[in-house]
């Protein structure tokens, strides 16, 4: 795990990408790894002579902004890797997202002889690197993997209501035999490659970080490896071509479409009820909840063979929130919603007082 925690230990900030960008170049030099990087900093990997080449993207930006100097990756009992900021005694987000798809990027390249993969810039911010992508890069694939997607089982086979993939294309990598399943997703490279005419199939996979977006994200380890093992299975077994194209979109009245949102409603707010299409949207969301959720599954995750109790791992991560982040809101929104909120100012209440050392009590209602 040396190589994922020296990720973690890079900040990248969308637009700020220069020592990661480095990193994956001194990277590939030391591999002796032929590339090209164009002028927004996108990398294009390409290993080896084939007709046809597997192919896996990433992005190399992360959402939260640059660590502070008491920042430190901690790895908890090699099953679980969080950052924490030991002055403030609180946890700081690691950039699981994207950083695990690099790592994995990364580990493809080193186990195959004929590869190609891409890294991208500036994807939190509106999937920049992949809008400008070069289309033709992608002529000889058989398929493009990406791994950005939190948990450990979904498959991304549609998102925002885009068909990615063919059937066949399903059907060949087996997701049942991982513990993987097809899922709905949103907005990441893939979708934005399929939206600009990508001609085969593509997917996005639960890559074993959880809470994204968050100071408390962290990465389940066994999950990561689980999800190298999907993508490597695929890889070695299909050898083929797998078409695929953007279908038309037909007109939709509705606002949503598979629980997808399209449309921009204007948003208002009443209290802390959170108001949209002249009804409020009865969802609560409790972050004093949500971190107990964390725990929990934090300590599930470790096992009975570590006894590791629910208050040794509060007393071990001391996660306190000062104030509300707005970064936590979007999460909350996107948890609830399922997409990102279309206007973060109109949404999003400011929260400026809280008692320091206090946990968020305060339930907020979509």
């Amino acid at each position: 795990m040396k190589l994922l925690q020296e990720l973690y230990n890079i900040s990248s900030p969308s637009r700020k990408e220069g020592k990661m960008i480095q990193f994956i170049c001194n990277y590939l030099d030391n591999m002796q790894v032929s590339y090209c990087k164009d002028k927004l900093g996108n990398i294009y990997v390409t290993k080896g002579t084939s007709k046809s080449y597997p192919c896996v993207v990433c992005h190399t930006d992360e959402v939260h902004q640059n660590h502070t100097t008491n920042y430190e990756v901690v790895n908890l009992r090699g099953e679980i890797i969080f950052g924490y900021d030991s002055c403030r005694r609180e946890h700081a987000g690691i950039g699981a997202d994207d950083k695990n798809g690099i790592w994995i990027c990364l580990q493809t390249l080193r186990k195959f002889k004929n590869i190609k993969c891409v890294f991208f810039v500036a994807e939190e911010i509106g999937c920049v690197g992949s809008s400008n992508a070069d289309m033709e890069f992608f002529n000889d694939c058989r398929f493009v993997l990406q791994c950005d997607r939190k948990g450990n089982s979904d498959l991304i086979t549609k998102a925002n209501g885009l068909p990615l993939c063919s059937d066949a294309f399903v059907k060949a990598v087996n997701p049942k035999s991982y513990g993987y399943k097809p899922a709905n997703g949103m907005m990441t490279d893939v979708f934005t490659l399929k939206e600009k005419g990508l001609g085969v199939s593509c997917v996005n996979i639960s890559c074993g970080y959880y809470y994204p977006h968050s100071e408390h994200e962290f990465t389940n380890i066994q999950d990561l490896k689980k999800c190298l093992e999907f993508v490597t299975d695929i890889i070695r077994k299909c050898r083929s071509v797998y078409p695929h194209s953007k279908p038309e979109r037909k007109q939709k009245r509705s606002l949503f479409e598979d629980d997808v949102f399209f449309g921009k409603p204007s948003f208002f707010q009443t209290g802390n009820i959170i108001r949209g299409w002249d009804e409020p949207l009865h969802r609560t969301y409790s972050f004093q909840v949500e971190y107990d959720d964390m725990l929990r599954e934090m300590s599930d995750m470790l096992g009975n063979n570590i006894n590791l109790k629910l208050s040794e791992i509060r007393e071990i991560l001391s996660g306190k929130f000062l104030q509300m982040r707005r970064s936590d809101y979007r999460l909350a929104y996107e948890e609830i919603m399922g997409c990102p909120p279309p206007n973060e100012s109109a949404v999003f209440p400011k929260i400026n007082t809280r008692k320091q050392g206090a946990l968020l009590q305060e339930e907020v209602v979509f």
